[in-house]
This record gives C-alpha cells, structure tokens and sequence, in this order.
C-alpha cells in the first residue's frame, strides 16, 4: 500500500484518479468520477512504467478487488 504523500502525489494529471496500491510494479488506481456516477467497475491497472493511457480495467469495484487481493 502507499502512503498518503505517494498517494496525493501520483494522479497523472487526472484528479478523478486516485492511485490506491503498488504491487509487483502495477499501479492500481480507483476512478472516483466513475464510482461516483455508481459505475460497477471502477478499478484499474497501469504497469509502472506506461503512460497513464495504457491503463487497463480490472472489471470490478473496490470492494471485489480488496477481496481478492487479500485472498
């Protein structure tokens, strides 16, 4: 997990994004304007190193993704 600096700090640009964790060199990212509007799926996965644009869909919310991140 990050801290809250790292946190505040790495948006892209894009303030609806909010980078939640860093595992294994993927970023995972909640996009707050989408779980706002009450879009299913919310999260999202960018390798380290791409632009934020290459950021893919994990088709599920926080809550899925939490689960199986702990399983």
């Amino acid at each position: 997990m990050l801290t809250q600096k790292e946190i505040i700090n790495s948006n892209y640009g894009k303030p609806e994004l909010l980078n939640v964790a860093y595992i294994l060199q993927d970023y995972i990212f909640m996009n707050l304007q989408e779980a706002e509007e009450g879009k299913p799926t919310y999260m999202y996965v960018k390798y380290c190193y791409s632009p934020v644009e290459y950021m893919r869909s994990l088709n599920c919310d926080f809550q899925t993704w939490l689960d199986r991140f702990i399983v």
